[in-house]
Order: C-alpha cells, then sequence, then structure tokens
C-alpha cells in the first residue's frame, strides 16, 4: 500500500500536501481513496467553470488533481496554460477519453499523469506516489525537481560480463520491500542487445519504439515502452531485430535519458562495445560509468583505449569505475595470471572492484531469467554484486 513521503507539506501546516479541484461525481471516490494515504489534502468541489478554479491559482509545491472535461476544448486550453505558469506543481488529470494528441501536449507542458475514468485505485496510487515523490524532491531543491542517479556500464570489449553486472546492479539498487527504489535498465545495444533474453521478458515495446523527434519522447510515451520484470525493475528492451547503429541519433539518446531520470531513482544504461556519435551525449548526462573488464592481455589494452577516449571527448569528469570481471587471483599453481598491479600500471587507473568469475549461478540465472541471488547456490556471489552496485551509488 502507498505511503506518500511523510516531509512533503510538513513544513507549513497550512499548506496541504495536496489539492483536488473535481467536480461532485468523482470527488468523493478520490477523498475515499487519498484517506488511505497520509497526505494532507484539500479536495474541492468544482460548482463552477475549471477555469474559475484556476485563475489566480498559486501554491508552493504540491500535487494538484484536476478533472478535466475532455471534450471542451477552452478547458484543454486553460489546463495547458496552466501547467505551463506552474512548473512547480506535480499535476495529475483525471479526464474521460482525452485524444493522444492532447494527452502528448499535455505531458509536455508538464502534466505528471493523466488518468482515465472510472478511477483504478491500484493505478491512482501509483501516480500519487510519484507526484509526492517529485514534490518532495522539489521542496529540497528550492523548486526545481530532483532527477534520478544514470549509471552507465561500457565493456572494453565483447564477452567481459557487462551486461550481466549491469542487470545485478539494478537489481541490488531496486533495494528490497522495505527500501525500494524506482529503477530502470535501458539497453542500448541496437545490433545484440542481451538484457530482455537474460530476464526473460518478451512483452512490452523496445528502444526502437522510443525513436522519436526529441520533443515527442515525453512520459507518456516512455511509459507505454516500458516493460515491467517481476523482480521489481523496468526494463527498456534493445529491438529484437538488428538495427543500424545510426538509427538514433545523438538528441534523441540524450531525451530518452532526461526522460527516464525524471521517472526514477537509478537509471541503468548497458551501452555496446562499439562507439557511436551518441555514446558521448549518453556519457555526458551519467553520473557514473562503469568500465566492465577481465584480466586478459586483449581486454586490457582495450579498457584503455576506452579510458583515453573518455579523456579525449571531453568525460574526464564523469567518474568511471573500473570492474575486473571473473578475476582469478595469481597462485604458485597459476603463476601466469596477470598481476592486478600490473593491470593497473597498463591502464592508469586502479580497479576498484574484482569478481571472482561463478560461471555456474549465472549461467542459470539467465537460463531461467532470474536474479542470481535466485539461483541455485547464487546469495553469496549476488551478496558480492550488490556491495560493488551500493558502493558505487554511495559515491555519487
Amino acid at each position: 500500500m502507498l505511503s506518500t513521503n511523510k516531509h512533503a507539506g510538513r513544513a507549513d501546516a497550512a499548506q496541504p500536501t495536496m489539492i483536488g479541484l473535481l467536480r461532485k461525481d468523482i470527488a468523493q471516490e478520490v477523498k475515499s481513496i487519498v484517506k488511505k494515504t497520509d497526505a494532507t489534502s484539500d479536495i474541492r468541489t468544482i460548482s463552477g467553470t475549471l477555469k474559475e478554479e484556476l485563475i489566480g491559482f498559486q501554491s508552493e509545491p504540491c500535487v494538484v488533481l484536476l478533472q478535466m472535461a475532455a471534450t471542451e476544448g477552452d478547458e484543454f486550453d486553460i489546463v495547458e496554460e496552466f501547467l505551463n505558469r506552474n512548473p512547480h506543481l506535480s499535476v495529475i488529470i483525471i479526464s474521460d477519453d482525452v485524444p493522444f494528441e492532447q494527452v502528448r501536449r499535455l505531458m509536455r507542458s508538464g502534466a505528471l499523469d493523466i488518468l482515465p475514468r472510472p478511477l483504478v485505485e491500484e493505478e491512482f496510487l501509483v501516480a500519487l506516489e510519484a507526484a509526492f515523490v517529485r514534490v518532495s524532491n522539489a521542496k529540497l531543491s528550492g523548486g526545481a525537481a530532483k532527477t534520478g542517479n544514470v549509471i552507465t556500464f561500457m565493456k572494453a570489449c565483447g564477452g567481459v560480463g557487462g551486461t550481466t553486472l549491469a542487470i545485478q546492479a539494478a537489481h541490488a539498487l531496486a533495494g528490497n520491500a522495505r527500501r525500494k527504489k524506482k529503477v530502470c535498465l535501458i539497453d542500448f545495444d541496437l545490433q545484440f542487445g542481451n538484457v530482455s533474453m537474460y530476464l526473460d521478458v518478451a512483452d512490452g515495446g523496445e528502444l526502437s519504439d522510443l525513436l522519436r523527434q526529441p520533443d515527442e519522447i515525453d512520459a507518456t510515451l516512455f511509459n507505454s515502452v516500458v516493460s515491467n520484470h517481476r523482480s521489481g525493475i523496468d526494463i527498456i528492451a534493445a529491438p529484437q531485430t538488428v538495427w543500424s547503429l545510426d538509427s538514433i541519433g545523438a538528441a534523441q539518446a540524450g531525451k530518452i535519458i532526461e526522460v527516464a531520470a525524471q521517472l526514477y531513482d537509478y537509471v541503468i544504461v548497458d551501452l555496446p562495445d562499439y562507439w557511436t556519435d551518441w555514446s558521448k551525449e549518453i556519457l555526458e548526462n551519467a553520473h557514473a560509468v562503469v568500465m566492465v573488464m577481465q584480466m586478459t592481455v586483449a581486454a586490457v589494452r582495450h579498457a584503455r583505449r576506452r579510458l583515453d577516449l573518455l579523456q579525449a571527448e571531453g568525460l574526464g569528469t564523469v567518474p568511471v569505475f573500473v570492474v575486473a570481471n571473473r578475476y582469478k587471483k595469481p597462485t604458485v599453481f597459476a603463476a601466469e595470471t596477470i598481476k592486478q598491479d600490473e593491470v593497473e600500471k597498463a591502464l592508469g587507473h586502479p580497479i576498484d572492484f574484482a569478481l571472482a568469475s561463478n560461471y555456474k549461478v549465472v549461467n542459470e540465472a539467465q537460463t531461467q531469467g532470474i536474479p542470481i541471488a535466485e539461483a541455485e547456490g547464487g546469495r553469496k556471489f549476488a551478496a558480492e554484486l550488490n556491495k560493488v552496485a551500493e558502493s558505487i551509488s554511495a559515491r555519487l
């Protein structure tokens, strides 16, 4: 059950957490649902026109519920103007049969969500939760909504296990029932992405469905494409067919990341192991880069080249964490294994995390489409992976 942010709107007792401007036919229904949250609300019944209610409306950051008559063109224009005038408010619109073009315009103007009638309680509570998070963030940041952290996974070369680590990082950051975070994993490998296969996700849209003009990429479109995994993370899957690398532009990639960061606490990006015109755009929007490699001569060489590339592209200020995956510690019986200090010298960068190989557990998890922690014997390895993800998150 939803528990709204207990700090939102409490600094000033006169300022409710939520204001509703609704008609009599729905006001009571909304009140009964809102009572199930800990929000302080002021649900007002509209007796006149919506225009009369919205003229001169002023409020600190809060959630606003508006009931709009989609068939009345003047109400649409009034609501659109209201949204443009009040970007600090988290507005949820309740209406009947809003045409798709109007939905797009309202979302671009700043509406957080648009719910059809009759209201579905679960969907309404989810929308309220997102709205209260935005309000809380806006108050903490002085009016500007806080965005989620973007963590981008790069592979030194193919086959180093970068996608597996990205998936496990998403699971780890999503937390548990007591510390739940909204996490979205985006597979940007247009040609050979494996996220949906590893997680056994067949339904939902894919990245190619988001490839519109940048001003058309918004929360409504994003939510229509995302797939929900039973573990609690959301996924934007790579295309099922091979797409050309230039199918996506830098502006499109940047807008996809921007919208995702507005909707989620964490956005995990799984980049392909090739460099494109839009790779830089994604990395410029990242709060951290995780470079995944193995302790082989070829992987070390490629990792060094990528680290040098980040510097050359002006991305040196983005924190980089190097993960040595499938690491084998040198022993007297395996003296030929490359030593960690030698690798660090070659990279010009420390190895931040070293993970031992656990092929059997990883393979079982990928085959069944489950988190590594749920695979037989996978708890210990999952705990190690979780420490990596949480350590990176703590440094952001």
